[in-house]
């Protein structure tokens, strides 16, 4: 990953996104994040999405990686989608709200049978806790540099589980807070059930601290005898990369080497992001309500509503609420 001076920001309301191959490194207050996308084939396009934003101010940072079940002008639609609701809650600190709005857009605008697996991931640079929603993607791989050990963050089990599971392999998990865990059924790829609640996870990251995110693909990658790699060949891989020595490109060589000769069987994502040490700029604080409503205003004038703004008072209290935080 390029260090924090090289790699290019987001702007301010910005959201950065697709379904095409891509190798990309960008950064925003408090992250540098990496993106991989290898479509399947010979395809510039694939069943993976991915997107970045990053709110009017600089503080919040969202991300989101999604496996969807098709590929091509299909899943070219569903990212626009993605991004039109990320933008639409892109200074919402709470994620759980866009997450029901996402899996119900999939409800409602695409076909039945259509779903896909998602994980959404935000970020506060000034308590530096990224809290984390999954439904039904592969667990991201968290990495505490201070410890320099590699740790699951697996959502689907109970906190006290985790911690268990933690300890017998050298140390307990000590800075996730307990997962919330809802009675009805919860994290479930999107577009399946009409409702599905998501449960929390938050962890707060440290300078140099490391999250790794991934499709399928990636646990799924079979060697000649026809053994995936899994969650626990994953781990391995990465315990063996020196971090400093670029994350991405050794980890998709050593999976590259673990395949041989067999060939990859669907599309590979791997988004990985990095804790910087930037700071939101007083100069984007102070700016940052003009942005949003210029933001609000373009959009309405977009979409033929251009006499004025339809609700004034939503507007102005988003711009009390941020002046007072």
């Amino acid at each position: 990953m390029s260090s924090e001076s090289d790699a290019p920001r987001l702007a301010c309301m910005e959201v950065w996104g697709g379904n095409q191959a891509v190798d990309t490194t960008l950064g925003t207050v408090g992250l540098d994040a990496r993106v991989l996308s290898c479509p399947y084939g010979d395809s510039d396009h694939g069943g993976d999405v991915y997107s970045i934003s990053s709110c009017s101010s600089g503080r919040i940072t969202r991300l989101l990686l999604a496996d969807v079940t098709g590929h091509g002008d299909l899943v070219a639609g569903i990212a626009t989608g993605l991004r039109r609701l990320l933008h639409r809650y892109i200074n919402t600190i709470n994620s759980a709200e866009l997450m029901q709005s996402i899996s119900e857009d999939f409800r409602r605008n695409h076909r039945p049978g259509l779903f896909a697996t998602a994980i959404l991931a935000t970020y506060f640079e000034p308590t530096r806790k990224l809290t984390l929603l999954n439904g039904g993607h592969p667990a991201p791989l968290f990495y505490r540099a201070v410890e320099k050990r590699w740790r699951l963050l697996d959502l689907h089990v109970s906190s006290d589980e985790r911690v268990r599971a933690d300890e017998t392999a050298g140390g307990a998990v000590r800075d996730e807070k307990p997962v919330d865990r809802p009675k009805r059924p919860s994290n479930l790829p999107l577009g399946l059930f009409a409702t599905s609640d998501y449960d929390r996870l938050e962890i707060e990251l440290d300078p140099d601290d490391m999250v790794l995110f991934y499709t399928d693909a990636l646990i799924e990658a079979e060697n000649r005898e026809g053994e995936q790699l899994g969650l626990d060949g994953l781990k391995r891989l990465v315990e063996r990369i020196e971090p400093e020595r670029g994350l991405v490109d050794e980890l998709t060589r050593a999976v590259a080497a673990w395949r041989g000769a067999a060939q990859a069987g669907d599309d590979l994502t791997l988004m990985l992001i990095r804790a910087n040490r930037q700071k939101t700029r007083w100069q984007d604080d102070l700016a940052a309500p003009l942005r949003y409503l210029r933001h609000r205003w373009q959009n309405r004038n977009r979409r033929g509503g251009g006499n004025g703004p339809s609700n004034q008072s939503d507007d102005w209290g988003i711009v009390r609420e941020h002046l007072a935080s």
